[in-house]
């Protein structure tokens, strides 16, 4: 989308970089059911299976309330993920308010002449996210869905099309719908994000988060080849090293393990550990939610494997398990 490529103004270039990765690894993942040719996990090894009070620190996690998080930096990207994960109401009716993910058409002029790149139709834009020039954003609060809005604005100085830096120019903009995050959905995600800022990792393991490291790596290269481009093909396109590809996989690999201790963690304190009938019925819930009426389905689609040979049944218990400790945060939060 070559329009919202013009009109994104991302202030911090270390932003855009990780945005830019986390689309790759969002089309890798949808690349197939069993991910984006990870090696098959055909032996049960339980995670972490040591004690972690060496590795993690659990902060206050029951009595939170989601006023807390609600100046924290990851608002947006929470809100914005939970809508495109699906837990979200549309509306075509009403009027766009922050938060709301506005889905437009838009066309730019200046000198009343339509520009190169200014063009977009069906665009997904989180109302105050900052991704579109100043101004844009907040020239939508109000205007009601299925209405146009008429936008004087002003690119930045430093914008990164000479011809456009510093220009006038004019926006009309028609709002299709607005989408909204499901509200419990929507705080349990807060809930947990603040769970995660409150708890302190003293160490990270170092099997753990070298084998996290590695599928990232491997999704990430395969989502690229799935979309026809080389590697360095893409670190050229979007002005990216290696290194800031490697800082960032070891980034979202830490992210990763502590999310897994910190679930563990909640796990044994507070006693919520699965018996075999809640694995088995949380294991048909994914399936079923991939597509999958059964286990036997999957493996007809799967040349025979199983979802516990291509995911394996640690992290299928460990996916279980976050669900379970995100509903006790929220069941016991305060009021």
């Amino acid at each position: 989308m070559l329009a919202q490529a013009v009109l994104l103004y991302v202030k911090d270039e270390e932003m855009k970089k990780n945005v830019l990765l986390i689309v790759a690894l969002v089309i890798c993942l949808a690349f197939t059911a069993a991910g984006c040719g990870g090696k098959e996990k055909e032996d049960y090894v339980k995670l972490y299976d040591y004690d972690l009070t060496d590795y993690i620190i659990l902060g206050q996690y029951k009595g939170l309330h989601e006023s807390m998080a609600a100046f924290i930096d990851s608002w947006y990207e929470i809100r914005s993920g939970v809508i495109n994960n699906g837990a979200a109401i549309e509306f075509t009716e009403g009027v766009v308010e922050k938060g709301d993910m506005a889905n437009i058409d838009f066309i730019g002029f200046k000198d009343g002449v339509p520009f190169e790149g200014g063009t977009g139709n069906g665009i997904d834009l989180m109302i105050g996210s900052g991704q579109f020039i100043p101004g844009f954003e907040d020239g939508l609060i109000g205007v009601q869905i299925g209405g146009m809005a008429v936008l004087e604005l002003t690119f930045p100085e430093n914008y990164g099309a000479p011809d456009l830096a510093g220009q006038d120019v004019e926006f009309s903009v028609v709002i299709n719908s607005v989408k909204k995050p499901d509200p419990e959905t929507f705080k349990k995600e807060l809930l947990w994000d603040l769970a995660k800022r409150n708890s302190t990792v003293l160490i990270y393991p170092e099997q753990e988060t070298n084998d996290a490291l590695a599928e990232i790596e491997t999704y990430y290269h395969n989502g690229v080849a799935s979309m026809g481009m080389t590697w360095e093909n893409f670190l050229m396109q979007y002005g990216m090293t290696q290194a800031d590809a490697d800082a960032m996989f070891l980034e979202m690999a830490q992210q990763r393990i502590i999310e897994d201790m910190m679930v563990l963690s909640i796990t044994k304190q507070e006693g919520l550990e699965l018996t075999e009938a809640e694995y088995n019925e949380g294991k048909l819930k994914f399936l079923t939610g991939m597509g999958f009426e059964s286990e036997k389905a999957y493996k007809d689609a799967n040349q025979g494997k199983s979802f516990e040979d291509v995911a394996g049944r640690a992290r299928i218990e460990l996916l279980l398990l976050h669900e379970r400790v995100m509903d006790f945060i929220f069941e016991n939060a305060a009021s």
